[in-house]
């Protein structure tokens, strides 16, 4: 829900200044603002949720510096590693992605060639840059961020979480991406394990970035075909969700949801477990409130046993067949939505 109340804010606030024949002001400026709003009133989750979700490359050093000397002058150690380490996380996911693509294109690379790369005028931002240029401003640029997250660790005295970014920083540094766990979970995933292994990984995860992790650790322990059973799985409990019912439910909770971004949602009911993707799943109104406690949108998931697959194997995950979910239930109007799901709207402040 972070980026959907992010962005009404912003234009909430856009709209009266407009109202008030105020000065125009760009967005990027309107959204310094709310940060700064948010940070005062100390909504430290759900920013560090709209921080990840709207710079999922990492790239948010402008926007996100200022919250994290806050927290590292209030001190609060929880929130800055969790915002520093789903930066981290973020940028890393690209990073070894192009590894595995520059080794491909490029087999004879090694580090020190790398290293000698001349990357003056570097425009992240352009794409007729070089993949060697791309890579080796990507690998500093990590290794900038893993060092500016250690001197805030430092201040705040975390020497186990300062051990464990010093290995990471080593990682990177030399190019040693982290080998595939060998398989040690026997199990074979039906329904059963299927959601066992979604519970025990929501149980103990902070928030669901904390629980991509999780689930990936624990995926990364079970044989390449049971992958494809989980994903099936997967695909197969979004899917029950494929109606105009839950798609006006994630659109009164986010204020708006586009057809990725339901599809986005239906894997994200599915992450939070399998009570809680029930009582979705029944529209339960007395538990949807507490369930929706982050923004209810997790792309990756989409991609995890595929990726998880592809590293264990060095191969493509072979296709998932799922027979195709047609959108049922009743359409409706989003400028009627009020009047068509009245509990719903009242529950989230939609109007």
């Amino acid at each position: 829900m972070s980026y959907g109340k992010f962005q009404k804010e912003a234009g909430v606030y856009t709209n009266w200044r407009n109202k008030n024949n105020l000065p125009y002001l760009n967005y990027e400026k309107v959204e310094e603002i709310i940060r700064d709003k948010w940070i005062t009133d100390k909504r430290y989750k759900e920013l560090i949720a709209f921080i990840l979700e709207n710079w999922d490359s990492g790239n948010c050093d402008n926007f996100s510096r200022p919250f994290s000397k806050h927290l590292i002058d209030n001190k609060e150690l929880n929130f800055y590693k969790r915002l520093w380490k789903g930066i981290i996380r973020n940028r890393l996911d690209k990073f070894w992605n192009q590894y595995d693509y520059l080794r491909q294109e490029l087999p004879d690379f090694t580090l020190e060639k790398i290293k000698l790369v001349n990357i003056n005028g570097f425009n992240q931002f352009s794409s007729e840059e070089s993949i060697e240029r791309c890579f080796a401003w990507k690998r500093l640029y990590i290794i900038e961020g893993i060092n500016e997250f250690i001197k805030g660790l430092e201040i705040l005295k975390d020497s186990e979480e300062i051990a464990k970014q010093i290995s990471l920083l080593a990682i990177v540094s030399n190019l040693e991406k982290p080998k595939p766990k060998p398989t040690t979970d026997k199990r074979k995933i039906d329904e059963t394990i299927f959601w066992q292994i979604i519970d025990e990984n929501r149980k103990i995860s902070t928030d669901q970035f904390n629980f991509l992790d999780n689930l990936k650790s624990t995926l990364e322990t079970f044989h390449p075909k049971e992958l494809r059973k989980f994903d099936k799985l997967l695909i197969t409990k979004a899917n029950e969700l494929n109606t105009w019912e839950h798609w006006a439910l994630a659109y009164i909770v986010r204020s708006g949801c586009g057809d990725d971004e339901f599809d986005y949602f239906r894997v994200w009911a599915v992450s939070k477990g399998q009570t809680s993707f029930e009582a979705i799943k029944e529209l339960n109104e007395n538990q949807l409130l507490q369930i929706f406690d982050e923004d209810p949108q997790l792309e990756e998931l989409n991609y995890l046993a595929e990726q998880v697959y592809e590293t264990k194997t060095s191969d493509l995950m072979p296709p998932i067949r799922v027979k195709t979910s047609k959108l049922t239930g009743k359409r409706w109007d989003e400028d009627n939505l009020p009047q068509t799901f009245p509990t719903l709207c009242k529950l989230f402040n939609f109007e």
